[in-house]
C-alpha cells in the first residue's frame, strides 16, 4: 500500500491557506481597492482571473494560490512598515524647552500653575523606531476625570483647556438647572 502523495498533500494545504486567506482584511482590500494588477503579473495570471478568485469564484490552481498569498502578504507587511515610518515622522517634536530634565519640570510646573485641579506629570518612554527617549505627559484630575495625555506640552494644554471649558460648561449648566428647578416656563 502506497502512503500519501505529497503533492496532493501541498494541494490541500494551499486550498484551506487560500480559503484562510478569503477572510483576511488583506484579501478583502484587494476585492474593494486596486492593486491587483501587480499581483496578478507576480503569479502568472490576468487581473480579471485574480478578481474571480478574490469573489470566491474560482479557486486558483495551488502553486499560483501560494505565490499570489505571499505576494499579497509581502506587500501589505511592506505598507504597513512605510505607514509606521510615515506616523513616526509626523509625529509632534517637543520644542526644544522640554529637551532637558529641568525644562520638561518647568514646564510641568507651568501647566499646574494653569490648571491647578490637574497633577501633571511626565515621563520618558524609549520609542521603537528611534531608540531614543520619547517624553509622555500625563495630567491627573483630582476628580472623577479621567487622565489626559499628550506628546508635548503645547498638546497637553489644548487638551487640559478643552476639558476646562467642557466642566465649566457643565457647572453652568447643572447651576442653571438648580435655580430653575421647581419653576414652571412660560410660554
Amino acid at each position: 500500500m502506497a502512503g500519501p502523495n505529497l503533492s496532493d498533500e501541498l494541494d490541500l494545504d494551499a486550498q484551506i491557506l487560500w480559503s484562510l486567506f478569503l477572510a483576511s482584511p488583506i484579501a478583502a482590500e484587494l476585492r474593494t481597492g486596486g492593486g491587483r494588477g501587480l499581483l496578478a503579473k507576480a503569479c502568472g495570471a490576468t487581473e480579471g482571473q485574480v478578481f474571480t478568485w478574490l469573489r470566491g469564484e474560482a479557486m486558483p490552481p495551488p502553486h499560483q494560490a501560494r505565490v499570489f498569498m505571499a505576494a499579497a502578504c509581502d506587500r501589505a507587511r511592506a505598507r504597513a512598515q512605510a505607514s509606521a515610518e510615515y506616523r513616526a515622522a509626523s509625529a509632534p517634536v517637543p520644542p526644544a524647552s522640554e529637551s532637558t530634565k529641568a525644562g520638561a519640570l518647568a514646564e510641568a510646573d507651568r501647566l499646574h500653575g494653569l490648571f491647578p485641579d490637574w497633577k501633571v506629570s511626565v515621563d520618558g518612554l524609549e520609542s521603537i523606531a528611534t531608540g531614543r527617549a520619547r517624553l509622555i505627559w500625563r495630567a491627573e484630575h483630582s476628580g472623577d476625570w479621567p487622565d489626559v495625555y499628550g506628546v508635548t506640552a503645547a498638546e497637553l494644554e489644548g487638551k487640559l483647556t478643552g476639558v476646562e471649558r467642557a466642566l465649566a460648561d457643565d457647572r453652568k449648566r447643572q447651576e442653571d438647572a438648580r435655580r430653575t428647578r421647581g419653576r414652571r416656563s412660560v410660554v
